[in-house]
This record gives structure tokens, C-alpha cells and sequence, in this order.
């Protein structure tokens, strides 16, 4: 009887072990044996009810609004029976592969290499939608470019195992369990949240501070220490109080900050050829980061800040607000929405008004992004958003996409400015936001072709027009007329009196990896030359890794300064270093894209000022 009772035991044991591994996707990574800057990846799959299936590589993530094909990362992919027979795998392309006698597969393995230093720079992969290997150190693992799927069976679980160096820490917002000191587990309910929740292993560096029902965790690695979580948590704690203080209650509960900063002495065939990109990639319940590792304070503050809002906002939409499209995302031939003038232009705006009502920032802070950003539009020629939303993936249509962050952002302050109008203050677009968060949600997706319907009739009939032109349509949007809704006046150009060295031409030597004048004036106060490398200003060193810093020095100490005080500009001029000092000029120079407030603005245009720069009362 006992045996009898012991064999039915382990028969029903058996059977829910069986259960258990033929309905979900075990992967095991070993992290610890890295070669050739590769990584091995064993699947053990589940059980498949046709004679053929096949495993899925993505093309394209949602988020990143180009093909990338990450399957061309994989290599040596074999699929095996229980009994370890092989079975036949055919590579159809870079990113799907047929495996024959699915009914008998049991396991697959392959090789994984890297994207951020594999020497190929075409169809290159912005790092933080890509992945690092850097043995006993640091891994990047945005799971869409390590794992794959078997068509049709995208929605079963999934569970990470991963063996690993027993110094480092695996960041991530996936549901986590450490097994032993170099062993962890993670899982997620199915591929879309797994590749939505990327992990970094780096040296353990975190902070963690609570904002509203929401815990923050953040993981830094800086390779050379620069750069320390608690520092970051200095910068962001402020932006997350103000995104709180914003939206009230928070659609998520947990969310993770995860910063790589790039050594600014690596030699990358992408930062040579001058494609790597830094920046950030949303995701539903983090954020990943690849940014400059840099000592300068208020510059990296700034850095972080602004990339930070941006990214944090994603939280609204598309977590919580977004198409059946982003909802059941095809990751190889994907139908994309027509509403990035929301997901990303709307998210930009709200990153900086976020930061303005929240005391991050101040109101003229918010003018020169609005001012910049309609600078920037100019070298785009007319489109409609919604066109090159829906086909944002053809090459026609991609180099309008960073559009999106500059006159998307603008469409967004543009109605906000109109529904405060209409509203005589009592809605704008975090309202008509608030609104449509309410009715969706992250499993609750809306109809993309009915948004702006929906949109006008929450609002004014004055919204639809706006849509019409702005939007859907390919007109101008008339700055100066919505900026006077605000009590702004803008001015397309007017000219004004300024200090300056003169226009001087800047070019980058990629084997120098330094920046140096291509023209120069000739009569220049400064006696710079052509050819003459840029080394610093005032003392301060020009870093070519740092772009942005760079115009904002140039702009203000050498094209248009305030007073007319000298500077000191340090050259190397023939393998010389040599300090060159000079004053500048008094001139007169056309200054474009004025924004201001009005001197004297109407008691309407008062108030709705200030309400726009507090928020709806």
C-alpha cells in the first residue's frame, strides 16, 4: 500500500513537473564564460503541437521606430530532442529560424554576441536598445537582442536564469529571486513585458528613494567611478517629487532608473564614425541610459534631468495610454500607430513643463528649449505627423522621426496653450491627459484611427481644426499666435546688439577625435587660425564626447557673448599648445525665434500665464 501510494505520488509529481516545463520558456545565460566577446544561451522550450515552428529574433522593438534585425546577433543556433538528437534548423533570415520536427523539441542553444562593439557600423543599433558584454564587468542585456520566441506561443511565461560573477548585481524591474551569490533567477508573465524590462549587471551602486506609491530604485556604472547612484538620486528626486506632484497618484508602483556611462577614452568604430548616440530608451517600469561619464556637475544635472523627464513620462503614454498597435506589438512586421505626435512629442513637452511647474527648472529655461526646438524644425521640410508616424519605419520617413522631439514637443505646448484659452484655464493637456489615462490603461488599449474623435469631443471644436492642420495636415504651425494665448510674444527674427569673435567654421578630425576650425575670420581679434584644434575655453576643456556642452561654450563665449569681456581660447597649432586672448566685437546680428513675455499683457493673458506656469486651478 505504501508503494502503491509513494508510485502515485511521484506519477502526479512527475506530471506537474512535466506541466510545468512544457508551458514556459526557460532560458539559462551563463554570464561567467565570455568568448570572443560572446555569451552562451540554452532554452529549454515548450512544448510545440505542430510538425514545424519557428523561433523569432525581433526586427524592431516598440519604442525605437526602426529595424535593427537583432537577429543577426545570434549565431550557431542548434535545437535538440529530450534524447539531445539534433533536429534541423534552417535559417529563413537574420531573425527567424525553422525548426523541423517541432513536436520532438525539447532545447535550443546559440551564441550571442553584442551590439556595442562588434566594429560594424552599419545598421547601427543606439546603445541603449542594444547590448554590452564587457567579461567580469558589465552586461547590457535588453532581452529582445539575447532571446527570442516560438511563433505563436509569445504569450507563456518566461524565466531568466543566469549564472554570473559573484560581484555583480543584476538591476532590473523584472519579478528577481537570488538563488545562491553567483546564481539568479528572473521571470516575466510574457515576451512583451520581458523585453520591456531590460537588466544591467555591474558592480553594485544603487540609491532608492519613494515618490507618492511609487519606490525608485537606481543603478549606476560609471567604469572609472565618476559617476555614483547617490549623486544621480540628488538630480532625479527632485524631477520625480515634481512628475508627482503633477499627476497625484502614479500609474506604477516601482520603477527603475538604469544609467551606463560611457568612458569617454573607449575607442568604439561607433563613436569614431560618429553614430553612437547618448540617450535613453523607455520602457512601462524603467528606463535604460547610455550618457557621457563626465565630472562636470551642472551639466551632467542637466544631462540627466532632461533625459530623465522625458523617459519618466513615458509612465503616461504609452504605458498608460496607447493603440492596439503598441498594445500586441509585431516585433518582425510591426503596423505602427499614427500618434508619435503623442508617445514621444507630448512626452518632451511634458518633460519640461514637469520640471518648470515642479521648481526644477525656471520659466527661461522653458522659453530657450521652446525657442531651440523651433530653431530645430527649420531643417525639416513640411510632413503630416500622422503620415510619418504610420510609415516611420520606411528610410523616406526616418529622417523626419527626431522631428518628433522638437515640433512634437511643440504641438504639445501649442494645445496646451489652446484648451487653457478655451478652458479660460480650467483644462489643458495634463487634464485632457489625465482624462484619457482614465478611460485606458496598460491592458486597455484605444482604437488608433478614432483618438482625435475621441480627443475633440472631451474638448473644443477648435481642437479638431488644430488636429487638421497641425497634425494630420502639413501647415505651419503660427508660434506667435498661440505663444500670445500665454502671454508670450514671439518674434520670427529681430536684430539686436551683441558681442562677438565672428563666425568661425568647426569641423571634427576622427583620428584625432578633436574638434578644430575650418574657417576662421580674417581679421579675428583672437588670431585663430584654420586648423587650429580646439582644446579649451577660459581653462574649461572642450570634450568632443560632449556635444551639447560644446555649442553652448561656443555660442557663448565666441558667436554672441553679453559683455565684451576677453577670453582665453587654448589651440594645439602644429602640435603646439598655445593660448590665444583677444576681445570681441560690438555688432549688430539677426537673433531668430524671439520668445518673451509681453510687456504688458492683457488681464487674460496675465492670468493665463500664470496659471500655465503653476498649473490648472
Amino acid at each position: 500500500m505504501k508503494k502503491n501510494l509513494l508510485f502515485f505520488w511521484l506519477t502526479i509529481c512527475c506530471q506537474l513537473a512535466l506541466v510545468a516545463q512544457t508551458t514556459k520558456y526557460a532560458y539559462h545565460t551563463d554570464l561567467t564564460k565570455v568568448v570572443d566577446d560572446k555569451v552562451k544561451v540554452t532554452l529549454l522550450t515548450p512544448t510545440v503541437s505542430t510538425s514545424k515552428t519557428t523561433f523569432v529574433i525581433p526586427s524592431i522593438v516598440a519604442g525605437t521606430y526602426a529595424k535593427k534585425d537583432y537577429g543577426r546577433f545570434i549565431s550557431d543556433l542548434k535545437a535538440f530532442d529530450d534524447k539531445g538528437r539534433s533536429i534541423k534548423v534552417k535559417r529563413k533570415s537574420d531573425n527567424l529560424f525553422e525548426i523541423c520536427k517541432a513536436k520532438r523539441l525539447h532545447k535550443i542553444e546559440y551564441w550571442v554576441e553584442d551590439t556595442w562593439d562588434t566594429g560594424n557600423t552599419q545598421n547601427w543599433v543606439f546603445e541603449p536598445s542594444g547590448t554590452n558584454i564587457d567579461a567580469d564587468k558589465n552586461f547590457v542585456i535588453n532581452h529582445h537582442a539575447f532571446y527570442g520566441y516560438l511563433e505563436g506561443y509569445k504569450n507563456l511565461p518566461f524565466e531568466l536564469t543566469y549564472t554570473k560573477p559573484s560581484n555583480l548585481f543584476g538591476a532590473s524591474a523584472l519579478k528577481s529571486q537570488k538563488i545562491s551569490a553567483t546564481e539568479d533567477l528572473f521571470s516575466a508573465p510574457n515576451y512583451v513585458f520581458l523585453v520591456d524590462n531590460p537588466i544591467m549587471y555591474a558592480e553594485p551602486d544603487t540609491a532608492v528613494f519613494k515618490v507618492n506609491n511609487m519606490t525608485v530604485t537606481i543603478a549606476s556604472y560609471s567604469p572609472n567611478k565618476v559617476v555614483k547612484a547617490q549623486q544621480l538620486r540628488s538630480y532625479l528626486e527632485p524631477v520625480a517629487r515634481a512628475l508627482g506632484n503633477f499627476f497625484g497618484t502614479l500609474p506604477v508602483d516601482n520603477y527603475h532608473f538604469l544609467f551606463y556611462f560611457a568612458d569617454p577614452s573607449a575607442e568604439r568604430p561607433e563613436i569614431e564614425s560618429g553614430l553612437s548616440g547618448f540617450g535613453a530608451l523607455e520602457h512601462s517600469y524603467c528606463s535604460m541610459y547610455y550618457l557621457p561619464e563626465i565630472e562636470l556637475v551642472d551639466y551632467l544635472r542637466q544631462l540627466v534631468n532632461d533625459v530623465a523627464a522625458h523617459e519618466f513620462m513615458h509612465i503616461l503614454t504609452p504605458l498608460n495610454i496607447h493603440s492596439k498597435e503598441i498594445e500586441d506589438f509585431n516585433f518582425i512586421t510591426p503596423n505602427m500607430s499614427q500618434h508619435l505626435w503623442m508617445y514621444e512629442g507630448m512626452t518632451e513637452y511634458f518633460a519640461h513643463i514637469v520640471q518648470l511647474r515642479g521648481g526644477v527648472t525656471q520659466e527661461a529655461d522653458f522659453i530657450k528649449e521652446m525657442r531651440q526646438k523651433i530653431e530645430a524644425t527649420e531643417k525639416f521640410d513640411n510632413f503630416s505627423f500622422t503620415e510619418m508616424s504610420r510609415r516611420v519605419v520606411e528610410p523616406k520617413f526616418q529622417d523626419y522621426y527626431l522631428d518628433v522631439y522638437q515640433e512634437g514637443a511643440l504641438i504639445g505646448w501649442c494645445l496646451d496653450a489652446l484648451l487653457l484659452k478655451e478652458s479660460k484655464g480650467k483644462m489643458g493637456v495634463r487634464e485632457l491627459m489625465l482624462q484619457l489615462s482614465q478611460r485606458y490603461g496598460p491592458n486597455k488599449p484605444f482604437e488608433d484611427g478614432k483618438l482625435f474623435d475621441e480627443i475633440v469631443s472631451m474638448t473644443y471644436p477648435s481642437v479638431r481644426q488644430f488636429f487638421d492642420r497641425y497634425v494630420i495636415g502639413k501647415q505651419n504651425i503660427p508660434y506667435e499666435d498661440y505663444a500670445k494665448y500665454l502671454g508670450y510674444e514671439y518674434i520670427p527674427q529681430e536684430w539686436i546688439s551683441a558681442y562677438t569673435y565672428g563666425q568661425f567654421g568647426i569641423g571634427f578630425d576622427p583620428d584625432q577625435q578633436a574638434l578644430f576650425f575650418t574657417t576662421v575670420p580674417p581679421d579675428n581679434t583672437l588670431k585663430a587660425e584654420a586648423g587650429d584644434i580646439l582644446v579649451a575655453i577660459n581653462g574649461e576643456k572642450l570634450d568632443p564626447a560632449q556635444p551639447m556642452l560644446i555649442q553652448d561654450m561656443l555660442i557663448n563665449n565666441i558667436y554672441k557673448k553679453a559683455d565684451d569681456s576677453p577670453i582665453t581660447l587654448t589651440v594645439m597649432r602644429k602640435d603646439k599648445k598655445i593660448d590665444l586672448t583677444g576681445s570681441p566685437t560690438k555688432t549688430q546680428m539677426a537673433q531668430k525665434h524671439v520668445l518673451r513675455p509681453i510687456e504688458s499683457p492683457t488681464p487674460e493673458q496675465q492670468q493665463l500665464r500664470e496659471i500655465f506656469l503653476k498649473g490648472v486651478r
